[in-house]
């Protein structure tokens, strides 16, 4: 993250058109989820993914089309992840990272199970969005090989996978794409989207402090998953609380029409390959809470802590 709060000593002078953000966050009364909702993003035909005139890795604005798909409402919890890792692991499921709830600076951390689970890494997400299907009944998506014979459960093992060993039309658990990851945060009605220079809901809430926790209203910590003013897909903490990690390898965005995007293919036998993770955190500044923004890491990395969780997709990809 080193690279984030260099990246913000140079975005700060920057004007952009950012909305207000008052010092007053707002929290919903909402109850603690008991099981993980997802919401239905409808097909679209083309959105202007990214943004041009802030970071360079914004851009350049291309036009993406995607499949209808479905997205969590919710970061995953460390509740949920501990109930289906502990299931896991009696079914032949193996994991790098026992996974925290949720973080904060300076520790030991007053969360509790409804904070979005911390300290996994990209590999975990994959291992875990499968023993989810797998426990649910759902048939798991992500496979060891291209041949797509066996699931991939052990995310203790070095290595990647690619882009074709993913059943995509599979009905099981899986992390969302960046494209569909940023057009569930930007949707406001099917024929629109919301600014990528702002953060998620702005359209219904222009005060950031109503949406997303970031380092002005956490008190240093992150906080339980829902508590904030959903977007307009009733979707929450897209932006702020929690990086969420994403599929695709992070590289440079195309300038040409994407359909149903999944990022560059993947060199499995590459050493250093990084995975995208969207959304800001806890400790971010508004800059890294819009919708536009974009980080890596390390697929095989937990450096990032106490600052990246995710949520899952599933469905789209109706070829």
């Amino acid at each position: 993250m080193k690279r984030l709060f260099a990246l913000f000593a140079m975005v700060i002078f920057i004007s952009i058109s950012f909305i207000n953000c008052g010092e007053d966050e707002v929290t919903n009364p909402v109850t603690e989820p008991d099981e993980y909702d997802l919401s239905t993003v409808p097909a679209t035909i083309g959105y202007p993914m990214g943004w041009d005139g802030i970071v360079a890795n914004e851009a350049p604005v291309h036009t993406v089309s995607l499949d209808e798909f479905q997205i969590g409402k919710y970061e995953v919890t460390y509740a949920l992840w501990t109930e289906v890792k502990t299931w896991a692991e009696s079914n032949g499921y193996i994991f790098s990272n026992a996974g925290q709830q949720g973080g904060c600076y300076p520790q030991p951390c007053s969360t509790t199970g409804q904070h979005p689970v911390t300290y996994i890494n990209w590999r975990d997400c994959i291992a875990w969005c499968n023993a989810y299907s797998d426990k649910e009944g759902l048939t798991p998506v992500y496979y060891t090989s291209s041949s797509k014979t066996e699931f991939y459960k052990d995310s203790s093992t070095g290595g990647d996978i690619g882009n074709d060993y993913v059943d995509w039309a599979g009905d099981g658990f899986r992390l969302p794409t960046e494209a569909e990851w940023e057009y569930a945060a930007r949707y406001i009605n099917g024929t629109s989207v919301s600014s990528g220079a702002e953060h998620s809901g702005c359209n219904l809430d222009p005060d950031i402090g109503d949406c997303a926790w970031y380092e002005d209203n956490t008190g240093s910590t992150t906080h339980p998953v829902g508590q904030l003013h959903e977007n307009s897909l009733g979707a929450y903490d897209m932006s702020g609380n929690v990086w969420e990690w994403c599929w695709d390898q992070f590289d440079n965005y195309p300038s040409s029409f994407q359909d149903n995007p999944l990022g560059p293919d993947v060199n499995v036998s590459e050493p250093y390959i990084y995975r995208a993770h969207r959304g800001g955190g806890w400790y971010n500044s508004p800059a890294y809470c819009r919708s536009a923004t974009r980080d890596f890491s390390g697929r095989g990395s937990a450096s990032e802590e106490i600052y990246t969780g995710f949520r899952v997709a599933r469905g789209g990809f109706a070829r």
